[in-house]
This record gives C-alpha cells, sequence and structure tokens, in this order.
C-alpha cells in the first residue's frame, strides 16, 4: 500500500474504535444514570442516529468540498464529540454528544472509501475488504478498551480515545495533501443499490447487537467487568477482520457476485439464533463464526456498491443499514427484558434474515451484478 491507501486504513482503524468505545462499561453507564433496562439499547442508538442522519448528506458535503476534506473533518468531528461524550453529566446529554459523534463518522465514511477507489482503481475487492477488515481492528480495539475503563474509570477512558481520532485527522490533513478529487452526486445511482442497501441492514444491525450488546448481556448474566464482557464479544470481530482479509479470494472466484452476497449474508445470520445459550465459550464462539461472514458481506456489498454508484451510493447504503438497521439494538433490549434473551435472538435474527428478501429477489430476476 502506499502511504496515502495506508494513512485511510489506519483512520478507519481509529474510526471503528470510536463506534465501540462505549460498548465495554455499559453497565457502568447505566449504573452512572441510572437507566432502565429497556432503555439501555438508546446509549449506542444515538450514535447511530447522527451517523444515519448525515450518510447521504455527507456525500453532498464531499462533492462541494473534496473527498480529503470532508473525511478529515468527520474525524475530527468524531474524536472531540467522543471526548466530550466522557463529561457528559446526564444521560442526556450522553445521547446528544454520542449524536454528534456520529455525524463524524458520517462525514468520514463514504469519503474515505471514494478515496480508497480512486487510489486504486481496479481493486475494488480487496481495497473493501482490507477497508473492513482494518474497522474490524479497530472494533476488537474497541471493545479491549474496557480494560482502559477499568484501569481509569470509563470517563477518562472515552476521553483519550477521542483524542486518538482528533490526533489522526490530522495525520489525514498532512498525508493527503495533493489529493484533492470530488465524488459526482448523481442521485440516479441510489437506484442501482436499493436491493443492496435493504439486503445487507439486518446483518448490519445483528453485527451491532452482538458487539454493542453482548457484552451487556455478559454482564448481566455472570458478573463480569466491563473489560471480560467486552472481550466475550471478540470473538465477533477477531473473526470479521479474517473475514475481511479472505473477501478478495471468494470475490475473484465468484462468478456472480450478488449471490456470493446472499450466501454470506445468510451464513452471517444463522448462528445468532443460537446466542441465548448461556455459555460465555459459546457466546464467542457463535460471535466469531457470525463475524466472518459478517464482515464478508459488507465487504463484497461496498465493492459491488462502489463499481455501481460510487461515494454516493456508499453513503445510501450505509443510510440504508443504519435507519433499518440501527432498530435492532432498542427490538433486542426491549424484547429481552421482558421475554428473555432466547426470544430475544430469535426476533432479531429472524427480522435480520427476512430483510435479506430484496437481494434474493434481485438475484430471481436475474439482474446481474458487476
Amino acid at each position: 500500500m502506499d502511504i496515502r491507501t495506508s494513512v485511510i486504513m489506519a483512520s478507519r482503524v481509529i474510526y471503528a474504535i470510536q463506534w465501540f468505545v462505549l460498548a465495554p462499561p455499559i453497565a457502568e453507564i447505566q449504573a452512572t444514570f441510572n437507566i432502565p433496562s429497556y432503555l439501555v439499547g438508546w446509549v449506542p442508538l444515538s450514535f447511530f442516529i447522527g451517523a444515519a442522519l448525515l450518510q447521504v448528506p455527507s456525500a453532498y458535503i464531499s462533492s462541494r468540498l473534496g473527498a480529503k476534506r470532508t473525511l478529515i473533518i468527520g474525524m475530527i468531528v468524531l474524536g472531540a464529540f467522543t471526548s466530550l461524550a466522557g463529561l457528559s453529566s446526564n444521560l442526556w446529554e450522553l445521547l446528544a454528544l454520542r449524536a454528534v459523534s456520529g455525524v463524524g463518522a458520517a462525514l468520514f465514511f463514504s469519503s474515505a472509501a471514494y478515496a480508497l477507489v480512486e487510489l486504486n482503481r481496479g481493486k475494488e475487492g480487496i481495497v473493501m475488504g482490507l477497508y473492513n477488515a482494518f474497522y474490524g481492528v479497530g472494533s476488537l480495539i474497541g471493545l479491549l478498551w474496557g480494560y482502559m475503563d477499568d484501569l481509569l474509570e470509563w470517563r477518562a477512558a472515552t476521553i483519550i480515545a477521542g483524542a486518538l481520532a482528533i490526533v489522526m485527522g490530522l495525520m489525514d490533513l498532512y498525508e493527503l495533501r495533493g489529493f484533492e478529487r470530488r465524488p459526482t452526486y448523481a442521485i440516479g445511482n441510489i437506484r442501482k443499490s436499493l436491493s443492496i442497501a435493504i439486503g445487507i441492514s439486518g446483518v448490519w444491525g445483528a453485527y451491532y447487537v452482538v458487539s454493542e450488546l453482548l457484552p451487556y448481556q455478559v454482564a448481566h448474566l455472570f458478573g463480569y467487568g466491563s473489560f471480560h464482557a467486552g472481550l466475550i464479544a471478540e470473538g465477533l470481530i477477531v473473526a470479521s477482520i479474517l473475514g475481511g482479509f479472505m473477501t478478495n479470494a471468494f470475490f475473484n472466484k465468484a462468478g456472480d457476485k450478488l449471490r456470493l452476497l446472499i450466501m454470506v449474508t445468510i451464513a452471517s445470520s444463522l448462528p445468532l439464533y443460537f446466542m441465548w445459550i448461556s455459555n460465555p465459550l459459546v457466546e464467542f464462539l457463535l460471535g466469531a463464526l457470525s463475524g466472518f461472514f459478517n464482515d464478508m458481506a459488507f465487504s463484497v456489498a461496498y465493492a459491488i456498491t462502489a463499481t455501481r454508484g460510487g461515494a454516493l451510493s456508499l453513503a445510501f447504503v450505509n443510510f440504508m443499514n443504519m435507519i433499518i438497521g440501527i432498530w435492532l439494538q432498542p427490538l433486542f433490549t426491549a424484547v429481552s427484558a421482558y421475554y428473555g434473551y432466547l426470544i430475544g435472538w430469535v426476533v432479531i435474527t429472524t427480522v435480520s434474515l427476512l430483510l435479506a428478501a430484496p437481494l434474493i429477489n434481485e438475484s430471481r430476476i436475474g439482474t446481474k451484478s458487476p
């Protein structure tokens, strides 16, 4: 990788940490602000709302300011408001600050992906696989951030995590100098990616139920602290990194990229039907199996989308993932609070599979993917 590709990949790692930094201490946050169990899902949800609302507008901003400026602004906003979340004095302040952090994440995502594709033309499969693999690396670090929470207390640990993103944004500013390309903003491109946008929204939501809320389930059932609770969800993240790195081999060999996407989407969802089993090792292994195919699903989806419609289509896919998949988190906590974890996992897994229907329909009618 050249230096510009490398710095974007490094930024992707730091970016991912910000998504997960509040997952390991979520039980401590609940105690700090006295949050009812059925509302715990709103802590990660607030971040996703901010990220969702700015996904498509971020593509327009990128077309006006350029991909480089947009991704740099995104990194700095993401980091600054993550740090400020560590200083929040009540639940509503925390939710608002995390929502603005999500805005920064939206500004970064499609602009950084667009820049990678432009810097690596003809290698969309491998760069999108790496883009998602490095997201997995950052996710792993974010979940291991529970060690920092145990060492320093969650507020100080969160401030430090945000500061890393600010520093990374300044590194982007220096290393990407001279890269001034602007993506086009053609609304017609959205139609080309509608089935993908809806079809993978369920596995998108399920991924974050496991990574953000499995630590809460583990802490609740087994009394684990932040570090050990976050560790149980690491199976999902570690395997997802492997899936991201292996995407290119599957992508190049697949004659029908859309059918490959359908297969890995279904394979990612099925293990979650059994995540209710109250055994930490089983939960770790099931998460790993799901994560391997989950990251591959997103890498394949992003590679197809980048070819079909560029930055706007990528932003649209992420937007639809969020506005649909985002609700699996509060759905899971609400159902589990009233009916138990077995029903909670069955419900969100079934919803995830049902949302894949547009992909199956597109494949059935013979629409070709690149």
